[in-house]
């Protein structure tokens, strides 16, 4: 995958975050600029709801979904403050990034 033309600016908190950092942010010496722009956390699942374990969620967050197949990992992007965009998956693991203000 190439970087984009265009040149990169700060990210911004949108719905789109998922899209943003794939046009933007494609090679891996890129690495750098996307730990200063985004913050990182991560959120263990350990209920069956979309809510419960994801209060903490902004919308225009990115979570990455990591199961025990990592075959099947995917991303999705947060469109409800606090709710899960997705089924969540008891014990699978959640990274959130999020840009810095």
């Amino acid at each position: 995958m190439a970087k984009a033309d265009n040149p990169v600016v700060g990210i911004k908190a949108k719905a789109t975050l998922g899209v943003d950092i794939k046009g933007k942010y494609a090679l891996v010496k890129d690495v750098e600029r996307i730990v200063k722009d985004l913050q990182f956390f991560y959120i263990k699942c350990a209920n069956a709801s979309t809510t419960t374990d994801f209060g903490a969620l902004e919308v225009g967050d990115l979570v990455i979904q990591i199961p025990d197949a990592a075959a099947t990992m995917h991303y999705m992007t947060v469109a409800t403050a606090g709710t899960l965009p997705e089924t969540q998956v008891v014990d699978d693991l959640y990274v959130v990034l999020r840009p810095n203000a």
